[in-house]
């Protein structure tokens, strides 16, 4: 055999690479399609749905952009596009490629899931092995945050992806500089990797402005809501992986110093920012995941590692590592998260066989199904002939000032709001009255009400039983036409 065709160590590495991605890939994949996210409506988080269309309106301006000879009366889309997050770009970058469907959606968070699996195996592969790096990857890719990170339509693994991979070139830019391992230089790698770390997630993941809870009940109650979220067993190794030192920390103490830090720092932002959800911690989480492997291989060398000899530190890691993946997994797996969003998809298709094109929709529900609604009818209206107003938006004062959390109405007299609907703007009316009453809006019970008091204006034309988070509600989702534009009284 010629030495032209045995593979180089660096092609082989990348064919690791390849086959750690293509592997985390399709479990992604399956998880998505054992969790019943192919079937399910975008409603897994109050933005899934948001997010999904957004993507959309960006693949919309990029055919525009490339091809200016589209037209059909509708406003430029880039004017919309000013403030959209870079997780949906990336993600109307995908659809431009592979398309709008659900399936495609999914599998582009899919890809998200393998990319930072991918970054984890080959980090911890690099010194402890295969096994570890198995393990390591297991206990992100099958952790409940995660798995229903990446069956929901969200920005938190494009943030896990790009702060992880951040973090390493920069461990790796301080190892190739050949700084010298002093005090100072350690502190520079930690402040800066936590300085960064906290404005991007400030940044990318806005939180309500909130009192600052500065004192140890609050957080007490936080590490233990973060401790629950990552699980018990990872957090106990991972904290081992940081306090523990080992012979070899000279030669890369960079890479677990900068996820020590990296984990912290998200942590601790979870304290200091009231208001950021426990989903976010996802950002955390591969840090956390690489820092448990390192401390149950750091724990198996520690415990009697003055009488062992090689082959029994090997039995005694494979011990710990099939420990730690025995203790963060097992109770994971025995109760998956099941993803269940059923209901305005049979209402998208009736309106656009009832429409048959131009038409302004109005849709009362809460922000969640407000979501829904609008990603059913952006997979579907390819044309992009239906408008769709949400009367979270139009049917509440922005001026106004909120209380206890609810927006103030636009409509303050049934007059007023009956007016609105029929004034010749609005040609249907999606009506959800299965919001639970907790997040109900003023405005969802006048409209009802003007709704059930005007049926000569108001026909009904489909109903469809809603089912949220796998449970079947007992109001279903109602479609109504506007009969009645010039001359209509209240009654």
């Amino acid at each position: 055999m010629s030495s032209e065709t045995i593979p180089s160590p660096k092609s082989r590495r990348w064919l690791r690479v390849l086959i750690a991605f293509v592997v985390a890939f399709d479990a992604a994949a399956f998880f998505q399609w054992a969790d019943g996210a192919f079937q399910s409506e975008f409603g897994g988080h109050p933005d899934e749905g948001t997010h999904y269309a957004t993507a959309v309106h960006v693949r919309d301006a990029a055919m525009h952009m490339r091809d200016r000879a589209r037209s059909n009366g509708a406003q430029h889309p880039l004017a919309a596009l000013r403030r959209t997050p870079a997780f949906d770009f990336v993600q109307g970058g995908w659809m431009l490629v592979f398309g709008t469907s659900r399936i495609a959606a999914l599998l582009f968070m899919a890809a998200l899931a393998a990319a930072v699996t991918t970054l984890i195996f080959c980090t911890v592969r690099g010194e402890f092995g295969n096994w570890a790096a198995v393990v390591a990857s297991l206990l992100w890719l099958c952790a409940p945050a995660v798995r229903e990170s990446y069956e929901t339509i969200s920005p938190e693994l494009f943030g896990a992806f790009v702060l992880t991979g951040a973090a390493l070139l920069w461990a790796r830019l301080l190892d190739e500089r050949r700084l010298r391992r002093t005090a100072a230089s350690r502190w520079i790698s930690a402040v800066a990797t936590f300085g960064f770390g906290c404005v991007f997630v400030a940044y990318a993941f806005p939180a309500p402005r909130t009192p600052w809870p500065g004192n140890l009940g609050a957080a007490l109650s936080a590490l233990k809501e973060c401790v629950h979220a990552i699980g018990f067993a990872v957090a106990a190794f991972a904290l081992a992986g940081m306090v523990i030192r080992r012979r070899s920390d000279a030669r890369t103490g960079t890479v677990w110093g900068v996820m020590a830090v990296l984990s912290i720092g998200v942590l601790l932002l979870r304290w200091l920012v009231a208001g950021l959800q426990v989903r976010h911690l996802i950002i955390a989480m591969p840090a956390l995941a690489m820092l448990a492997a390192r401390g149950a291989v750091s724990l198996a060398k520690t415990v009697g590692s003055q009488t062992a000899i090689t082959r029994e530190f090997s039995r005694r890691k494979a011990l710990w590592l099939f420990l730690l993946l025995l203790l963060a997994l097992t109770p994971d797996l025995l109760s998956p998260w099941q993803k269940d969003w059923q209901g305005f998809g049979p209402i998208a298709r009736t309106l656009m066989e009832e429409s048959r094109g131009a038409a302004r929709v109005l849709v009362v529900s809460d922000p969640r199904g407000e979501g829904m609604f609008l990603s059913e009818i952006a997979m579907r209206d390819r044309a992009r002939q239906i408008t769709v107003e949400c009367g979270s938006e139009t049917l509440t004062d922005p001026s106004g000032s909120a209380t206890h959390g609810r927006p103030v109405e636009r409509f303050l007299e049934d007059e007023q709001l009956f007016a609105h609907l029929t004034s010749g703007r609005i040609r249907y009316i999606v009506l959800d009255s299965a919001v639970p009453q907790d997040v109900r809006a003023g405005y969802h019970d006048q409209i009802q009400r003007v709704l059930e008091n005007n049926v000569r204006s108001f026909w009904p034309i489909y109903d469809s039983p809603i089912i949220r988070d796998g449970e079947p509600m007992g109001h279903p989702l109602r479609i109504f036409r506007v009969m009645q534009s010039e001359g209509a009284q209240l009654q």
